[in-house]
């Protein structure tokens, strides 16, 4: 007979090498329900559109309340990230599991302001958003998911409400983002299924030397359209932002600078921007609160 220490220890390794099936088993069904949960919602936001064809909820412009984009130029579509890239990418809300909060504020030309204030609570391979941001007296309530399709490949649907504008009503947008480990793809649509002007966001992001990236962005839309290109580096305890965003057809749109650092651990971001052949200017300001995922 082998010696009864060696038959535990053999019954051990057994039970030792079950444990990361198990682990993959409940990997797996979490998986496959964070796919169905981001169908099923975006099905919910086409459907919405499509039966209730409103004039959709007014859209900010997408430099207002984000200093980290007004620091980039608008080359923002493939970096949007937290509960603010509803904004720019509805993709962009999923990041690392817990649940993070953004509140954001900006005063441009003839002292109009704007607030950006929400909320992501997510896992692995799910998230879920409510956002709220108003330019001035319309303003516009978000409620966005986004999941992982495949390694690499996010992408997210919201569905807006209007609420202090002449047209209420809802809009539906979805945005898709790819990543590798030194570039990344993405393309984002709003204004889906409603009598709005569609704007399309295409734009791509490339991770060069250790701590700088550069980004592209192309924005078509019926009242203009541009392409932007911008960066950002990370210097010490600094990431510094820089990008210019010009009309197709020619004409300045945007100049914009920005800073972003953490303090007392929750990040800030600063931007500042030019607007126009008039150089108008734009400030801008953000605070992110992040908090781990206990479950």
């Amino acid at each position: 007979m082998g010696d009864p220490a060696d038959i535990v220890g053999s019954s051990d390794a057994g039970r030792t090498a079950a444990i990361p099936m198990e682990v993959e088993a409940v990997r797996s069904i979490r998986w496959n329900r964070s796919i169905a949960l981001g169908c099923s919602a975006c099905f919910v936001v086409l459907l919405a559109g499509s039966v209730l064809r409103t004039h959709g909820a007014p859209r900010l412009e997408p430099y207002e309340g984000l200093a980290a984009a007004i620091g980039t130029g608008e080359a923002y579509t493939a970096l949007a990230s937290g509960p603010g890239a509803v904004l720019w990418n509805p993709a962009g809300i999923l990041g690392p599991p817990g649940i993070h909060t953004v509140l954001a504020t900006s005063l441009g030309p003839g002292d109009e302001s704007s607030f950006v204030g929400g909320a992501t609570i997510g896992t692995e391979g799910i998230a879920v958003a409510w956002t709220t941001s108003s330019a001035g007296s319309p303003s516009r309530i978000t409620g966005s998911v986004a999941g992982r399709a495949l390694p690499g490949l996010q992408v997210g649907a919201s569905l807006a409400f209007a609420t202090g504008a002449a047209d209420l009503g809802l809009s539906g947008d979805v945005g898709l983002r790819y990543a590798s480990t030194t570039w990344r793809i993405a393309a984002a649509a709003f204004g889906l299924l409603s009598e709005s002007s569609l704007r399309l966001c295409i734009g791509g992001s490339l991770h060069t030397l250790p701590g700088l990236t550069l980004a592209l962005d192309l924005r078509l839309e019926e009242s203009g359209s541009e392409i932007a290109l911008g960066g950002e580096a990370t210097i010490w305890i600094l990431t510094v932002r820089w990008g210019v965003a010009i009309g197709i057809t020619g004409g300045f749109n945007h100049l914009g600078i920005g800073i972003g650092f953490d303090f007392l651990g929750m990040p800030v971001d600063l931007g500042a921007g030019f607007l126009g052949a008039d150089l108008d200017p734009l400030i801008a300001g953000s605070l992110t609160l992040r908090f781990p995922a206990w479950w």
